[in-house]
């Protein structure tokens, strides 16, 4: 692997520790009751969504549901999410068998998956 290889991983890794801390201290400071809503936490999404917008206006041939989905934020918040549960899933699963030192062939679980 290349150090630019590396790098995506550690990004990767980073984005999913990110996101977790984020659950995890919203959890705990409303469990604590000290959880505030500002309105400074909603430039940030405002943001993001400004960006999706312009990119989704670049698109030929979009429509109303095309800009819709992309101000809407919640897909490509929901796949940001589902990448993070699978970098930590592989990351783990990783750990595991170094550890443990039991190793699945995933390329023999691939061509059975593919047999049915």
């Amino acid at each position: 692997m290349t150090l630019r290889d590396w790098g995506q991983q550690l990004l990767g890794l980073c984005a999913a520790a990110v996101r977790a801390g984020w659950l995890a201290a919203t959890i705990l400071y409303a469990m604590l009751g000290t959880l505030h809503i500002a309105a400074v936490w909603f430039l940030l999404p405002a943001l993001f969504i400004a960006n999706d917008v312009k990119q989704a206006l670049r698109v030929p041939h979009r429509d109303t549901k095309d800009l819709l989905l992309a101000a809407l934020l919640l897909p490509q918040e929901a796949f940001a999410w589902m990448r993070a549960g699978w970098f930590s899933k592989a990351w783990i699963d990783c750990l595991w068998s170094k550890m443990s030192g039991q190793r699945k062939d995933r390329w023999q679980l691939q061509y059975a998956a593919e047999a049915k």
